[in-house]
């Protein structure tokens, strides 16, 4: 079975880019093969891994729908949407990348969502990580659609709205009984002369802190991915210290 990591928090904290790292950290220790799942409709990890977008899973979910006549007669629906899953799936070095893509459109998904996420759930077992990268807010903890994360970073910037956020992701995934083994609070865009006060009812584990890196922000302004940035980034060396900290096929 896979190892699944999840990133979420609101939007603008940097769950993109974090997760971009994530998934070359594991490639470059030897973890692959790893899935990058980009659950965010804006869809923008593929900018970070530097991969080209092909066919989105809510494009498969609609061309499932029987007006839409792109499933052949003789081929069920489970069937359909395994082929056209991995058919979806972008290769790259040591990687593969599924975007969600649209959420639902009008009309009822119970059927295609139940065999969508049977597909899902067979592609990723044959996997050694994957890497899910959320939409912003809780939207996707409230209908459960990450299944089982064995861990989940909320990431938050070091802002008291960013921090009443995290708190309330971590409260509302405990309320719902999410399959979640471990859930860590990480901060991004800390300088070191910051002072940072947690909310006293916050009850997460703060793992890390991730610093402000000017090499990372040269790098996405001029649109390259997360591959060209330097081992050395102070970005790079942070999220390594965090993970080898959360993970123990990371730290070995």
């Amino acid at each position: 079975m896979a190892k699944v990591i999840a990133v979420c928090g609101k939007g603008g904290v940097g769950k993109t880019t974090i997760s971009g790292l994530i998934v070359r950290l594991l490639k470059e220790k030897g973890l692959s093969p790893i899935l990058a799942v980009d659950a965010d409709p804006s869809m923008n990890l593929n900018m970070t891994l530097g991969v080209h977008i092909g066919e989105t899973v809510g494009n498969i979910r609609e061309d499932a729908k029987p007006e839409k006549g792109k499933r052949p007669q003789a081929m069920s629906l489970t069937e359909y949407f395994e082929l056209q899953v991995n058919l979806s799936l972008q290769e790259a070095d040591s990687f593969d990348l599924l975007v969600m893509g649209r959420p639902e459109g009008k009309g009822c998904y119970c059927s295609a969502n139940s065999n969508l996420r049977e597909a899902l759930k067979k592609l990723t077992s044959t996997y050694r990580y994957v890497v899910i990268d959320n939409e912003a807010g809780m939207e996707h903890i409230s209908r459960q659609t990450d299944g089982s994360v064995d861990i989940m970073l909320i990431v938050s910037d070091p802002t008291p709205k960013g921090l009443v956020a995290a708190m309330r992701t971590d409260e509302l995934i405990s309320r719902l009984e999410n399959e979640v083994k471990k859930r860590f609070l990480v901060i991004n865009r800390v300088s070191k002369e910051m002072p940072l006060n947690l909310p006293k009812e916050m009850q997460i584990p703060l793992v890390g802190y991730l610093r402000i890196d000017p090499i990372l922000s040269e790098i996405e302004l001029a649109g390259k991915s997360i591959f060209e940035l330097p081992t050395n980034a102070q970005i790079y060396q942070d999220l390594q210290d965090i993970l080898k900290g959360i993970d123990e096929d990371i730290n070995g």
